[in-house]
C-alpha cells in the first residue's frame, strides 16, 4: 500500500479504539444455513466459482531452478506445475496420456529433465512434450508423439505466485480477478520472499466458514484468549472492500505506543496484523517481518483442505530459522483454534437444527462475502 494509506489506516484504527468500536454496518442481517450444508449449493459453487477463478498454485520460490516440478491439488484436479529448461512456467494435468496413471504423488517436488510415468515408463519433458514410449515401434506404430503431450492449462506469474488461469468466456482473467488488490500486493514485494515452512490438514468444515473466521475480530478475546487474544484489541478492525476482496486491519496493543511516535516513524506492520482475504479461497496475513499464505481447497460441502505457508525474506530465510519456525508454529496453532471451532459450527449446520444464523453489524463483511457469492451463483 502507499504511504498515505498506511498512515490513514493507523489513524482509523486508533480512532476506533478511542471510540471503543469497530467498522460497522447500518443493520444486522441473517443467512440461510443451506449455504453451508447443501450438496447442490456446493456443486454450483464448484462449477461457477472454484473451477473458473484464478488459483495460486505455488509461490515462485518453490520451483527455483530449470526443470523443477511439483504436484499440486486444485479444484480442477491434480496438476503438475513445472519450470521448464528455459525457465518458462507450465501447468499440466497430472495424468499420463497412455492410460491415465498419476505421474507425481500429491505434494511431490523434484528437479528432473523428464517426467516418467511409474506405470509403463512413458516419459515427458518439463514443457509437456511426449519424449519416449517403450516399445513404440512394435506396440504403438501409429502414435503421433507430438499429439500426445501432457494436457496443459494456462498459467501466469504475478505478485510472486504462479496462477492457474482457467479459460472460457465466463472465467475472469487474472487482472480482473485481482481488481482492487494489485497495488497493495505489488507493494508487498512477494516475489522477494521465500517459502520457509508449510502445514497441511483436512478439516471437517465448509470453505466459507473458514473464510468467515478471518474477516471479523469479534471472537479474538474468547476463541484466542490463551494465545494471541491478550495482544489485540477485541472486536476492533478497519475493514475495506477492495473489488471482490477484503482487507482487514487488526490493531495490536502496540498501536498505543505507535501513535505517539513522529509520523515518519510510524509503521502499520509494527502495530497490526493485516489480512487480505483474496476471493475465493486464499488469504495473506501480513505480520511484522513475514507473511503467511493461507489457502483453502473445498473438497465437499463439509470438508476443506487447508495449507498454511510461511513466506519470509529470502536473504534471512536460513540465518533466522529458529525465529521463523516459532512464528510459523504460532500461526498454525492460532488458526487451528479457528478451524476447530469451524468444525463445531459445521456440525450445527449439518444437523439441520438451525435454519438461519445471525450477523451482527460488526460482521457485515461476512454478509458482503456471501452476497458476492450468491451473485456469482445466479449468473447465467
Amino acid at each position: 500500500m502507499d504511504r498515505q494509506t498506511e498512515l490513514d489506516l493507523i489513524q482509523q484504527c486508533w480512532g476506533l479504539i478511542q471510540d471503543k468500536t469497530t467498522t460497522l454496518a447500518d443493520e444486522t442481517a441473517s443467512a440461510d444455513t443451506r449455504r453451508y450444508r447443501s450438496k447442490e449449493v456446493f456443486e454450483l459453487e464448484m462449477a461457477q466459482i472454484h473451477r473458473r477463478w484464478p488459483w495460486p498454485l505455488v509461490h515462485n520460490s518453490e520451483l527455483i531452478g530449470a526443470n523443477s516440478l511439483k504436484a499440486v491439488e486444485t479444484p480442477l484436479g491434480s496438476l503438475i506445475v513445472s519450470r521448464d529448461a528455459s525457465g518458462q512456467w507450465h501447468a499440466f494435468h497430472n495424468s499420463c496420456r497412455h492410460r491415465g496413471a498419476t505421474l507425481l504423488a500429491e505434494g511431490e517436488s523434484r528437479q528432473a529433465k523428464r517426467i516418467n510415468c511409474p506405470y509403463h515408463a512413458w516419459s515427458y519433458t518439463t514443457d509437456g512434450e511426449l519424449a519416449s514410449v517403450p516399445g513404440k515401434q512394435q506396440c504403438f506404430p501409429d502414435l503421433d508423439k507430438s499429439d500426445n503431450g501432457l494436457l496443459e492449462l494456462p498459467v501466469k506469474e504475478k505478485h510472486g505466485f504462479i496462477w492457474l488461469c482457467p479459460d472460457g468466456a465466463s472465467a475472469p482473467d487474472l487482472d480482473e480477478a485481482l481488481e482492487g488488490v494489485s497495488q497493495p500486493l505489488a507493494a508487498l514485494q512477494l516475489d522477494q520472499l521465500s517459502v520457509f515452512a508449510q502445514h497441511r490438514k483436512v478439516w471437517s468444515t465448509n470453505w466459507k466458514i473458514v473464510a468467515e473466521g478471518g474477516i471479523e475480530t469479534y471472537h479474538f478475546s474468547y476463541a484466542h484468549r490463551e494465545s494471541i487474544g491478550p495482544y489485540f484489541y477485541n472486536n476492533t478492525a478497519v475493514i475495506d472492500v477492495l473489488g471482490p476482496h477484503l482487507r482487514v486491519v487488526m490493531p495490536t496493543k502496540a498501536l498505543a505506543t505507535m501513535v505517539e511516535k513522529p509520523v515518519e516513524q510510524q509503521s502499520l506492520r509494527e502495530c497490526s496484523h493485516t489480512l487480505y482475504s483474496l476471493f475465493p479461497t486464499s488469504a495473506l496475513l501480513i505480520q511484522h517481518q513475514h507473511i503467511d499464505w493461507v489457502q483453502f481447497r473445498p473438497l465437499t460441502f463439509d470438508k476443506t483442505a487447508i495449507a498454511i505457508t510461511t513466506l519470509v525474506p529470502t536473504e534471512l530465510r536460513d540465518t533466522m530459522g529458529d525465529h521463523w519456525q516459532r512464528n510459523h508454529d504460532i500461526t498454525v496453532a492460532v488458526l487451528n483454534e479457528d478451524f476447530e471451532l469451524g468444525e463445531g459450527v459445521q456440525g450445527s449446520m449439518n444437523n439441520g437444527a438451525l435454519e438461519r444464523i445471525n450477523y451482527g453489524r460488526n460482521e457485515w463483511a461476512l454478509k458482503r462475502m456471501n452476497d458476492f457469492i450468491d451473485g456469482l451463483l445466479t449468473e447465467k
